[in-house]
């Protein structure tokens, strides 16, 4: 009996982990498509790392958050705390140059609209792609 239990359990768990996503539509007009991936939600955005974590701290500042930072060259992991105590976290990645693989963690369980509502704070201080490049798209 307990081992049909551990088996559906184990079901339902590997189900939840399939990769979804869902287009965010922004105020600027771009559109992004966040994946969920497992217990996260991910989406690359063309921008570089500096910028993007720019971006990330501006939109902290908006919500009035002030996370717990590690960051380098390459990549960078911000932790904080909503107001009730719902955990979350932000990574970043340098894909390469001018692109950056972001992933927004919240809960436990992938909290979808908080996910949405984070990238949106932090989406609306990417920089315009057009000027983020050189005048030879390096």
């Amino acid at each position: 009996m307990i081992r049909y239990v551990l088996m559906a359990a184990t079901a339902v768990l590997l189900v939840g982990c399939t990769t979804t996503g869902t287009t965010v539509n922004t105020d600027s007009g771009e559109s992004y498509e966040l994946r969920r991936s497992g217990n996260s939600f991910v989406v690359d955005v063309p921008s570089t790392i500096q910028d993007t974590h720019l971006a990330i701290l501006r939109g902290f500042r908006d919500l009035r958050i002030t996370p717990i930072m590690h960051n380098d060259a390459v990549s960078a992991l911000y932790e904080a705390e909503f107001a009730d105590a719902t955990p979350f976290s932000v990574r970043l990645s340098q894909i390469d140059r001018h692109n950056v693989h972001l992933r927004i963690r919240v809960g436990t369980l992938a909290d979808q609209p908080r996910a949405e509502y984070l990238f949106r704070q932090f989406e609306s201080y990417f920089p315009d792609e057009r000027f983020s490049l050189g005048p030879d798209g390096k």
